[in-house]
């Protein structure tokens, strides 16, 4: 069946992790979006700001009305609104202060109860704190790479972070990412969640739509797009991602 949706992770699918573009996949990607009359979602776990200084930034504004753009994991959803002339949000949700609040004495009680680690930074060094979703680091976010690096390489420490705080919080989703952090959502939002939104608005079959991502490991924050019956292509790179997206365009046009 067609695609009529293609929607794409961000860092490290598209863009390199946190970086714009490359220089060879801007135009590039520019072209695929007008070559044929599909939709584009781009999905993160980031804010609209970085995705535009990432991507967007280099796409023509003639083009905005074909993409979706998606952060904090499914949180919020913008589409391009021509008569204003910006993006407004098709739908949006948010954390309360008492939930967040919450939030944060738990993850300083499951640090100090799981990694017995009993420093206790201040609230914004360990916890990047948005109204739309809380990233929890088992790290400063500010530390150098080196350490970020070798603080968590085989996820031991955030397994066993989740593991506890599931026990506590089973209207919340938490899910590995990067380096050093854990995601913490409400357990209906994730990038599954955003997909079935879109294909119903939209009007089209979810076997129409084809998702790109990297991180599709148990915990993982694409994890769920696959485990719910979406169409998906596994990357480990970006040259994968831009290799398929050739071989799409070969098949349509020959």
């Amino acid at each position: 069946m067609r695609k009529k949706l293609l929607a794409f992770d961000l860092d490290g699918t598209l863009t390199p992790p946190y970086k714009e573009v490359l220089v060879q996949h801007k135009k590039f990607f520019e072209n695929f979006i007008k070559s044929f009359d599909w939709k584009i979602a781009i999905i993160t776990w980031s804010t609209l700001e970085k995705v535009e200084q990432q991507l967007l930034d280099y796409i023509s504004s003639d083009l905005f009305a074909k993409i979706y753009v998606s952060t904090c994991n499914g949180w919020v959803c913008y589409i391009f609104d021509y008569s204003l002339q910006e993006r407004r949000p098709l739908w949006e949700y948010k954390f309360d202060e008492k939930d967040l609040n919450f939030l944060k004495s738990s993850l300083y009680e499951a640090r100090d109860q799981v990694l017995k680690e009993k420093i206790k930074p201040i609230w914004e060094d360990f916890v990047v704190k948005w109204w739309y979703m809380v990233s929890f680091s088992v790290i400063w976010k500010d530390a150098p790479d080196h350490l970020k690096e070798n603080r968590d390489p085989e996820w031991r420490k955030r397994k066993k972070l989740i593991e506890y705080l599931k026990e506590k919080f089973s209207q919340y989703e938490f899910y590995i990412w990067w380096r050093t952090a854990i995601d913490i959502l409400p357990n209906w939002v994730n990038k599954w969640f955003v997909l079935e939104k879109l294909v119903d608005f939209e009007k089209i079959n979810k076997k129409e739509v084809l998702f790109f991502g990297d991180w599709f490991v148990r915990w993982g924050n694409d994890w769920p797009v696959k485990e719910y019956w979406f169409d998906v292509v596994e990357v480990s790179w970006l040259e994968q991602t831009f290799n398929f997206i050739k071989q799409i365009l070969w098949n349509l046009r020959s």
